[in-house]
């Protein structure tokens, strides 16, 4: 290799060093969570076998919303590879809290694009809130980005 290209590698490499000694901190921190979690709800192969589908009495998938709790410091998870998008789990989580009736209030400004459609604010595609009685207002930014609480 050129002298003048391995030279600028290895300042390069050298100016990096530290970056690279803290991702590696923060991955070593991060495994022992995760080591952590699985001693303390004491997971084993048990936990890792199959189930028949239905989810009753699961105990290999209750085990890993603990040990995702655990992790993630929270008070419960759920770990399902059925919610495809972090759109799909909101909306999951908004259909399963709101009625019929009900309002949801943005505070902060417009939501994303994709929630725009799932809340009714961007069309009447079925299965959104609008079909189910449901509402959506939101309390619009001002011009330094700060929630407008005229409005």
């Amino acid at each position: 290799m050129n002298t003048v290209i391995q030279q600028w590698n290895d300042e390069t490499l050298e100016e990096l060093q530290h970056i690279y000694k803290q991702i590696d901190i923060v991955c070593e921190q991060n495994q022992a969570k995760v080591l952590d979690a699985y001693q303390v709800e004491s997971i084993s192969s048990y936990h890792l076998n199959g189930s028949d589908g239905y989810g009753y009495d699961d105990e290999g998938r209750d085990a890993l919303g603990r040990v995702y709790a655990r992790i993630f410091g929270t008070e419960a998870a759920i770990v399902r590879p059925q919610f495809v998008s972090g759109t799909h789990a909101i909306t999951a989580a908004l259909f399963g809290n709101l009625r019929p009736g009900d309002e949801l209030v943005y505070a902060s400004g417009e939501p994303y694009a994709t929630m725009k459609e799932v809340v009714g604010l961007n069309g009447d595609q079925a299965g959104n809130f609008k079909q189910y009685g449901m509402t959506t207002k939101v309390v619009p930014l001002d011009d330094t980005g700060r929630v407008d609480v005229a409005s």
